[in-house]
């Protein structure tokens, strides 16, 4: 170690284009941002329309966390995040045990959040205008982190506990795009996530053709009293006849079905769920079938 530390100069919205072109596999991109500081000491510059452009290069993290709403075993993510709102995450955490039967872990997340200020879902503001590089959008960088704690009482039961954005992650500095005003501050408050998991058949009733019997239960915000039946989640699984898989349960309020096929070489899942677009329960629901394979060797 030299004991020196190397300092690059990097403009809010330049650093998440650079994350986002790490993880889009882009091998760079030109931006106005840094023109006429010390942020273009070294980097090729190139004009455009009579405009001065910066070439900035991908960062890429060495490890990401993706935070998706649904995932299953073949790593297919389903993310429901509208154009009004709609963030990009890069996370970096810590887990251990620090009982036998009790375990803790915690991230530390910088979040980009893009802003629309039409409102709707993603198809309904492009049917509002006649060319999508029209819509107006404004861009802020958050930080913020999640603290949780796991606990085994037996070997039936699993209790969690997630403070989600513990300290309230703050969005300050928009930066407008495209013809957006920028936003006043805006938070993610705090919230703390409750969930329970039994495993009924654990000590002893398992057979091979009924396996892996579980029931879920969470309760998505403590601190939110104000819409209970939404919060809450139900599921019930299990497997039978060794190649099928059984799920149902209810998401905010909404029935959820699954069924999947697990033979050597071959799975496939079928999913049916139910999103919310609306601020409650029956405002706008979009209704969905999932349906995913994948062959194994």
């Amino acid at each position: 170690m030299a004991g020196e530390v190397e300092l690059e100069l990097v403009p809010q919205g330049t650093l998440a284009e650079r994350i986002r072109a790490g993880g889009a596999g882009i091998t760079g991109f030109y931006t106005p941002s840094g023109v006429g500081t010390l942020i273009e000491e070294g980097k090729e510059k190139r004009t455009f329309e009579g405009k001065e452009y910066l070439l900035e290069l991908p960062l890429k993290a060495d490890v990401a966390l993706i935070k998706a709403d649904k995932a299953d075993k073949a790593g297919n993510l389903l993310i429901s995040d509208d154009l009004k709102n709609s963030q990009t995450r890069l996370l970096l955490g810590y887990g251990k045990s620090l009982l036998s039967s009790v375990s803790a872990g915690f991230n530390l997340k910088v979040l980009l959040r893009a802003k629309s200020s039409i409102e709707g879902t993603v198809l309904e503001v492009i049917d509002q205008v006649s060319d999508t590089s029209e819509i107006p959008i404004s861009k802020a960088v958050g930080f913020g982190g999640d603290i949780g704690l796991l606990y085994f009482p037996n070997a039936w039961l699993s209790v969690a506990l997630c403070a989600k954005d513990f300290f309230g992650t703050r969005f300050s500095s928009w930066e407008a795009l495209n013809q957006s005003t920028p936003f006043e501050r805006s938070l993610i408050k705090p919230r703390i996530v409750f969930g329970l998991a039994f495993y009924p058949l654990i000590a002893g009733g398992e057979t091979k053709n009924f396996k892996n019997f579980i029931i879920a239960l969470d309760y998505s915000d403590l601190l939110d009293y104000t819409s209970i039946f939404t919060n809450v989640k139900l599921g019930i699984g299990f497997d039978t006849l060794r190649i099928l898989r059984l799920r149902s349960g209810f998401d905010g309020g909404y029935p959820t079905f699954g069924i999947g096929f697990d033979l050597n070489v071959f799975q496939m899942n079928i999913v049916y769920f139910v999103d919310e677009l609306g601020a409650y329960t029956g405002a706008q629901p979009v209704q969905n079938l999932m349906l995913n394979f994948a062959f194994r060797w």
